[in-house]
């Protein structure tokens, strides 16, 4: 983390830790053995063992601490409410809890570099404001757009005021820490109290940006709003926020992350179907098509980059740990995402009727 990009951060880390191949493997046979941290019973010696390796924190804050890896945090756990550790052992079961987090350290086996980024950084817990975290898109050094990150909630009543600050904020930010970075594309997420009259942008973490890269649009959609996220021309930033359900109860009512995505999902393969179809793509649905598709090699391909799911791609590291086998990376092992199956029985069915 460069001091450019430190001195913008909401919290400094109180721990770093860095995990070497063989602890990051470890990590890895523990979350296949323990079924990603549901049954921790025939774990328990091996993840005191990798936490007795590991420098423990200095000092230890009432309110524990925050967990989060180099590449990304294990907010999909708890049930997308993350809620804190006391010591190293809680941290390494946040992290092997998390697709986010076991998918980022299994991405990591195929690197051919010793020194690749697996760094696991302990902040100090601190309850926020869910309303006030923010995504900036960042397009070819430019902040294009900002989306709440809480995008199924109601947010405060905010000024046109209060969010030209936001993006004046924003753009400084980022025109700062911009040269201690080697890309010029990314989502930043932020936290800034916009309901307040005068407040600070400070950045929580960076993350990949674009369609391909797993970032979240929230509010945006990487294909319909492209011209948007991804403009050739920019010519202004575009914010959007859920306005309040109602002037007495701004920000309510607020839902947890899994409420809200349950409320997505409702209907979603149809949905799916209804987009493809829009784009005139329904031939992908196809399986000879699908599958001459899914077999065309992607420039960067490695060892997991045809496996879809966390469950398959731990069976593969299970197969070859500990040991010199490998895989043709032609050979598409992994089958398709559960979803896609739907979809494509969906599809099926309906031309059918």
């Amino acid at each position: 983390m460069s001091p450019g990009v430190t001195k913008h951060m909401r919290r400094q880390p109180v721990a770093v830790l860095q995990l070497s191949k063989a602890q990051r493997e470890r990590l890895l046979a523990i979350a296949a053995k323990s079924k990603n941290g549901s049954q921790l019973e025939g774990v328990r010696p091996a993840l005191q063992a990798l936490s007795d390796e590991l420098p423990q924190p200095a000092e230890v804050t009432e309110s524990g601490f925050f967990v989060r890896m180099s590449h990304c945090s294990p907010k999909d756990a708890d049930n997308g409410d993350l809620k804190p550790v006391n010591n190293i052992r809680e941290a390494l079961i946040k992290i092997i809890s998390s697709k986010r987090t076991v998918q980022s350290l299994l991405s990591l086996c195929t690197a051919v570099a010793c020194d690749v980024d697996s760094k696991i950084f302990l902040f100090t817990y601190a309850k926020i404001d869910k309303l006030s975290e923010w995504r900036c898109f960042i397009h070819n050094d430019r902040v294009v757009a900002i989306s709440q990150t809480r995008f199924h909630c109601h947010n405060y009543d905010l000024s046109d005021e209060s969010l030209r600050r936001l993006v004046e904020q924003a753009r400084l930010s980022w025109r700062d820490i911009s040269p201690t970075l080697g890309f010029t594309s990314c989502a930043l997420d932020v936290y800034a109290k916009a309901r307040n009259s005068e407040f600070d942008l400070r950045l929580i973490e960076i993350n990949p940006g674009g369609p391909h890269l797993g970032s979240g649009s929230l509010l945006f959609h990487w294909l319909d709003d492209r011209a948007t996220l991804q403009p050739g021309v920019f010519e202004h930033t575009v914010v959007r926020v859920v306005p309040p359900h109602s002037p007495q109860s701004p920000g309510e009512p607020q839902l947890v992350r899994n409420e809200g995505y349950q409320i997505g999902w409702a209907g979603i393969i149809q949905d799916e179907l209804k987009c493809i179809r829009d784009r005139g793509l329904e031939s992908i649905l196809d399986v000879t098509n699908h599958d001459r598709f899914m077999n065309i090699r992607v420039p960067g391909a490695d060892l997991e980059w045809h496996l879809t799911t966390r469950k398959a791609a731990l069976s593969s590291f299970e197969v070859n740990f500990g040991g010199s086998a490998t895989r043709d990376v032609t050979e598409r092992t992994g089958g398709n995402h559960p979803r896609f199956v739907k979809l494509q029985k969906a599809w099926s069915e309906s031309i059918k009727g």
